[in-house]
């Protein structure tokens, strides 16, 4: 009886060992990102820490289930060193992944923002081996920590092979009875363990918001619970709490303006691959990296309070392109609803005769945006299979910017208007790569995109003088935006709102829209507003507002590390599906220290928080029942 007891308590050694190498793990996400959590307060971060082990509990029950259950396996001896460097083995395995995994995503947090989920695989996946090679190359000194982390995990795991306090149990049927409780108690304590605790459904990622400050969810969970959490594309929950006609007095997802006329004006929507609105000179007192994009937003109707509904390009182009927003870590191109019925600026006004395109010069398949495209309506998908030079790839991504908007350029010169075109860059994008020929004509500022800001910036200039002598461009309406911000520096951009700030322009030719808009405006905002300025008269679906209705006060909405955002000038309300657990006056407290969810209340906060409730009971009905396109 006393070797199998040795066994449970040496277990027991070693699951605490693991536990204490995640926590460790955890120090050195905070380290690394020091920025966005210290401002929280000591205490705060101390209890994440706390806390987090609720997230490590289960991904060690994942990631050692094979190691949990010979480890504590009755009624054979353990003691041979066969069995013993079987379960090394299986221990090295399966914690070294854990700590590879938090470890990369150290390195990735600064550009979502997030723990990474499922998508992580695919960030490095389609970059194809030169990509991963980049990563390694780029965050060499997090895989030497993680050489470093398994060497000392190792050592310690080998230094206790022996336990010597143990219960010793003479008689042969108590001792088969002890090891069979203990065996089934601890079958039901893993079960337990992999679910979270007592809850009616398993722990996930959004539950970390009842434990710890939203700022400090990151923290406190861990990468690879995230992965679990979101590597079956969990269906988004529903809610239920008001009835229709009062969810339809708050937001009435169906539009239907009524206009003066119809305008058959052409439509770019030029979507600039992690321009936050940081890197933007003419958003921030003429600091920036963007001469020409400055210059345009002079003689351009600029939207000064923009914000990105995601922080990934599986967000953004959805989001602009058919007002669909991310919603419960799960990206609507990846989602189960990935075959719904949806609509999109481009299928709508396909019904008034217009051509439709998408362009993107990174691989065919990427991210899954041909399929989401073709779904969306659009006539025409255009990546790198289609580009005539295959000699020009970056051995990354795909085409650099500036040729790739050459091309398209003439590609719009050849495309019959009316026509409604949608362009995503790329080289502004990990791994910065700047073409040869200009690598030493940008400022390289103080963060590695900013280089390729310029070069980005550099290209949609050479772009607008290619094309400003085409015939079709007096009559054409640029959109300039951003699918997502990337890292940032200042702490009002790191902020829980500051990070999702983008730019957002429209360029008109004919100079009929100019000048500064101060409403809070969201990508979803893109579609109905050019449908309403277009003339567009039919019914269509979309969660987003019309800039052009003067109806709409403004609102924008994120999900945000396991809570909802929404945001309503001046305020920022945080909800995590039961209650408030973020307040913020943004023109009083913009870098959002304070917060007020327990302090205050008025009507205009309990209107936020009843808009929200209303956009996502009716989202997620929508999405269940598949009602997001109203027919015509």
């Amino acid at each position: 009886m006393k070797s199998y007891s040795k066994d449970i308590q040496l277990f027991f050694y070693r699951f605490v060992l693991a536990l204490g190498f995640y926590q460790l793990a955890r120090l050195v996400f905070l380290v690394f990102n020091a920025s966005v959590f210290l401002k929280v307060g000591f205490w705060s971060i101390l209890s994440s820490f706390w806390y987090g082990l609720i997230f490590d509990i289960p991904t060690f029950v994942y990631f050692n289930g094979l190691f949990l259950f010979f480890s504590v396996l009755p009624f054979i001896p353990k003691q041979h060193r066969y069995y013993q460097g079987f379960l090394a083995f299986l221990f090295y395995i399966g914690n070294a992944v854990v700590l590879l995994l938090n470890l990369i995503d150290t390195g990735y947090f600064p550009f979502a923002s997030k723990r990474s989920g499922v998508e992580l695989f695919v960030k490095q996946s389609e970059g194809g081996d030169s990509m991963i090679m980049r990563y390694l190359i780029d965050f060499w000194y997090l895989f030497l920590l993680w050489a470093v982390l398994v060497f000392v995990m190792i050592w310690l795991y080998r230094k206790k092979k022996e336990i010597h306090f143990f219960i010793y149990i003479k008689n042969k049927f108590t001792s088969s009875l002890f090891q069979a409780v203990v065996f089934l108690l601890l079958a039901g304590l893993s079960v337990l363990g992999a679910r979270g605790g007592f809850y009616l459904r398993p722990l996930r990622s959004v539950d970390a918001t009842r434990f710890v400050d939203p700022v400090l969810v990151p923290l406190a969970l861990n990468t690879p619970f995230q992965i679990i959490s979101t590597v079956e594309s969990p269906a988004v929950r529903s809610f239920n709490w008001m009835n229709k006609k009062e969810a339809l007095y708050w937001i009435n997802p169906i539009k239907k303006y009524n206009t003066v006329k119809e305008q058959k004006k052409n439509v770019v929507i030029l979507i600039l691959e992690s321009f936050g609105r940081e890197y933007v000179g003419f958003y921030n007192h003429g600091k920036g990296y963007t001469p020409f994009l400055d210059s345009l937003s002079q003689h351009s109707l600029v939207f000064t309070r923009a914000y990105a509904n995601g922080k990934t390009s599986m967000d953004g182009i959805p989001a602009i392109l058919s007002s669909i927003p991310f919603i419960d870590e799960v990206s609507f191109i990846t989602s189960p609803y990935q075959i719904n019925t949806i609509t999109s600026i481009g299928k709508e006004l396909r019904k008034n005769g217009y051509a439709t395109a998408f362009y993107h010069g990174g691989q065919n398949g990427t991210m899954g945006f041909n399929s989401f495209i073709r779904l969306a309506g659009f006539e025409h998908y255009y990546g790198l299979d289609e580009y005539p030079m295959v000699e020009d790839y970056d051995g990354f991504w795909g085409i650099p910017d500036q040729k790739y908007l050459h091309y398209v350029g003439d590609q719009l010169q050849q495309t019959k208007q009316p026509f409604c075109v949608s362009v995503f860059t790329l080289s502004s994008h990990h791994p910065y790569i700047v073409p040869a020929p200009y690598e030493h004509d940008f400022p390289k500022g103080t963060l590695p995109i900013h280089q390729t800001i310029g070069y980005t910036d550099f290209s949609l200039k050479q772009f607008f003088n290619q094309i400003k002598t085409m015939d079709w461009y007096p009559n054409t309406l640029f959109v300039i935006t951003s699918d997502h911000s990337a890292e940032n520096e200042t702490p009002y951009y790191s902020s829980l709102t500051g990070k999702y700030l983008i730019p957002l322009l429209i360029v008109d030719p004919s100079h009929e829209l100019k000048g500064t808009c101060s409403k809070v405006t969201q990508q979803l905002d893109i579609m109905p507003s050019l449908l309403q300025y277009l003339g567009y008269d039919k019914p269509f679906f979309s969660f987003g507002n019309s800039v052009f209705d003067e109806q709409n006060k403004g609102w924008a909405f994120q999900f945000e590390n396991g809570s909802y955002q929404f945001i309503q000038w001046p305020y920022s309300l945080l909800f995590n599906g039961e209650k408030q657990v973020g307040l913020y006056q943004l023109d009083q407290d913009s870098l959002l220290v304070h917060n007020l969810v327990n302090r205050a209340s008025s009507f205009s906060v309990d209107s936020c928080e009843l808009k929200l409730k209303s956009f996502l009971q009716q989202y997620t009905e929508a999405l269940h029942q598949n009602k997001m396109e109203v027919e015509n």
